[in-house]
């Protein structure tokens, strides 16, 4: 590792770790803050959120793996663009490690929160490119049901916990593969059940609870 690499290595640590900002890493290393600038400056933008501290293990191997990338190109690369490469395959690993440590994250966030968008987007995410969607939808609404459990003393990010809950409650109530009823129907009484036991009721889940005993010729 050359010089320029380690400061690069070393200017994001500090920004991940440490919460420094861009302009406080140039100033530790004047010499090469035009090297320095655009490189972080395009890690922060990709990244856009830079309070998430990844773990070690997370930052070395995404490091590790995007470095070794470009060390196996040096045969074929022009001399000049040995160290292009390897600066930018460091920034990349900052950038990929980041995300995937905010996903990790994202997965307690509550409404409200700042990860909780996050957590919805890559659930969206899971959710278009599986083979599955019922299945996700089944594991979503057991995630959106804690949360609305969790939220009793905040009305805000109760009724936000609601709308999501009701948002995959309605994907489930239009499935209309009858081998995915059985699941689906084990799955709203648990749901039921988990919210009286927290002094809760949801009217929607009742209602969609309600019609599909009747639908099965039961008492409501």
């Amino acid at each position: 590792m050359n010089e320029i690499e380690a400061i690069l290595d070393d200017s994001l640590r500090q920004i991940a770790a440490e919460g420094h900002s861009v302009e406080e890493c140039l100033r530790r290393h004047p010499e090469h803050a035009a090297q320095l600038r655009p490189l972080l400056e395009a890690a922060l933008r990709l990244h856009g959120l830079t309070a998430v501290t990844p773990s070690y293990a997370y930052r070395m191997m995404g490091r590790a793996k995007l470095m070794a990338h470009a060390e196996a190109r040096r045969t074929r690369a022009p001399r000049g663009a040995h160290a292009a490469w390897r600066l930018a395959g460091a920034v990349i690993a900052f950038v990929v490690v980041m995300l995937l440590s905010t996903t990790a994250l994202a997965q307690a966030a509550l409404p409200g929160e700042a990860l909780y968008g996050w957590k919805l987007s890559t659930e969206d995410l899971w959710r278009s490119v599986s083979a599955d969607p019922v299945s996700v939808d089944l594991t979503l609404a057991e995630r959106r049901a804690t949360e609305l459990t969790s939220m009793g003393r905040d009305p805000r990010g109760e009724a936000r916990a609601r709308d999501e809950f009701h948002e995959v409650l309605s994907r489930l109530e239009a499935e209309q593969d009858p081998k995915n009823g059985p699941k689906i129907d084990q799955a709203l009484i648990a749901h039921q059940k988990q919210l009286l036991e927290a002094g809760m009721r949801d009217k929607k889940l009742d209602d969609l609870v309600r019609e599909k005993a009747r639908g099965k010729g039961k008492k409501p």
